[in-house]
């Protein structure tokens, strides 16, 4: 676990550093789900009270990255498969809106460009699957006039 006394500033509240420098450690796979987290080794190898480590892990837990199990200890917390799939159409929906590409003819076709979205993504369709506020009724936003229809 690679934890730096060196970066944390005392001027500026330390949970909320040592949320950060913990949270970085689970998102880059430095601590796997599974793991075991300390608040005792944290704080020693920081060089603070368990206090700041215990509100950082709390703010962490909140955010479903760790699972506090009480009288059993404090873990990384394990990646569904169904976190996976959504975060990985969320990525593909950002990386589409970051480049300008639009579903073809997404100012004129509703809900069923969803399901082509949904379906290049390569996971089964299942109606219940679509986004509440996509209803059928909804139509997609932004002009894109010489795109191919919908398919």
């Amino acid at each position: 676990m690679d934890l730096d006394p060196s970066t944390l500033n005392r001027a500026l509240p330390l949970r909320d550093q040592i949320y950060h420098q913990i949270r970085n450690l689970i998102v880059i796979g430095q601590m796997r789900p599974g793991d075991v987290i300390s608040e005792v080794s944290i704080a020693e190898a920081l060089g603070v009270s368990r206090t700041p480590v215990r509100e950082a892990v709390k703010r962490i837990s909140d955010e479903g990255l760790v699972n506090i199990l009480a009288q059993t200890g404090t873990y990384v917390a394990p990646i569904s498969r169904a976190d996976l799939e959504e975060a990985y159409i969320i990525r593909r929906a950002l990386e589409m809106e970051s480049t300008g590409a639009r579903p073809p003819n997404s100012h004129r076709q509703p809900a069923n460009c969803w399901k082509t979205i949904w379906r290049r993504t390569g996971l089964p369709y299942r109606g219940a699957d679509m986004p509440p506020r996509y209803s059928s009724t909804t139509s997609f936003t932004g002009p894109s006039p010489k795109s191919a229809a919908c398919r």
